[in-house]
């Protein structure tokens, strides 16, 4: 089979925060920190993240260069949370507020974390993953993002954009090995949750194609290095793009056969649409650091560049 390009519709929503609100579900006051608590809803969420990564301008352009970087993503775990509550922008598009990750399990909930950005990979292990997902040859490209369809926005919303790589395993494979090639974090953020699931279904655990195993096609994530203090939207491209031929469904999988372009050409042009939007390329964010609850300023420190 040939690499594909898909487009993977995931839910796009963050977890409600009310500003005028004394106590919010979902966030919790711990040594006068706000904490976002490990998501236990149904649904997945997103964040609006602060974190040190490394990043490039464009394609090929080098030196790589690290430093303090905002995006969107998932993360499932807990976090120090900054809401925005002087900014009056449509929170379905804009952030509520600024996420600095840890990972604890004193506070832990049911939702995992796919894909899951951190590390020397990025790695896609579970999320919509039946079918073709389970089969990808590499050099595939997926696009995880949401879709937005009203009278007002007809965006897709990009936060990941994955390149396959011919490094995986199986979900077998990594539990009988006790992954010992996956990281402890990774483990409790991702797969512990599905229990017996993770295995019997056996999924197939991609790592991404990265910056260092070829500057010409890589895994990203669009960042920036500032903001104006109420954050900034995702990757937005048209859902009437002539070129792409997008899924207009609010969720689900589209492998987007009508849309003539490589997997390459298809990259590329996400990555003009991107640096269109005054976006950076994050290619690699270290895993956020195990807190113990009691000493939180361990997190503000070990983020830094």
């Amino acid at each position: 089979m040939a690499p594909l390009k898909v487009q993977l519709i995931h839910p796009g929503v963050q977890m409600n925060y009310n500003c005028k609100r004394k106590n919010n579900p979902g966030y919790r006051w711990i040594n006068n920190d706000l904490i976002r608590e490990w998501n236990t809803d149904k649904e997945h969420k997103r964040k609006f993240i602060h974190h040190c990564g490394d990043y490039v301008t464009d394609i090929n352009s080098q030196p790589i260069k690290t430093d303090d970087l905002f995006f969107w993503g998932e993360w499932e775990g807990n976090s120090y949370f900054t809401p925005f509550c002087d900014c009056k922008n449509d929170k379905r598009l804009w952030p509520n507020g600024v996420h600095n990750l840890f990972h604890s399990l004193e506070i832990r909930g049911s939702q995992n974390t796919d894909p899951y950005i951190f590390g020397d990979n990025f790695i896609y292990a579970i999320c919509r993953q039946n079918g073709q997902l389970r089969n990808l040859d590499p050099g595939s490209v997926i696009l995880f993002g949401t879709v937005y369809n009203s009278e007002k926005e007809k965006v897709f919303a990009i936060d990941t954009v994955f390149v396959t790589s011919s490094r995986w395993h199986s979900s077998k494979d990594v539990c009988a090995k006790k992954g010992k090639e996956y990281s402890q974090i990774w483990h409790e953020e991702s797969c512990e949750q599905f229990g017996d699931d993770f295995v019997d279904k056996n999924f197939r655990v991609y790592k991404s194609q990265t910056w260092w195993d070829n500057k010409d096609f890589f895994s990203f994530v669009p960042t920036r290095l500032t903001h104006d203090g109420c954050g900034f939207k995702r990757l937005e491209i048209d859902l009437n793009d002539p070129v792409l031929n997008l899924n207009t469904n609010t969720q689900g999988v589209s492998y987007l056969k009508e849309c003539n372009l490589t997997p390459y050409e298809f990259w590329k042009y996400i990555i003009e649409k991107a640096l269109e939007q005054d976006f950076v390329l994050g290619v690699r964010f270290p895993e956020p650091n195990i807190v113990n609850l009691g000493i939180p300023q361990e997190i503000l420190e070990g983020e830094a560049c």
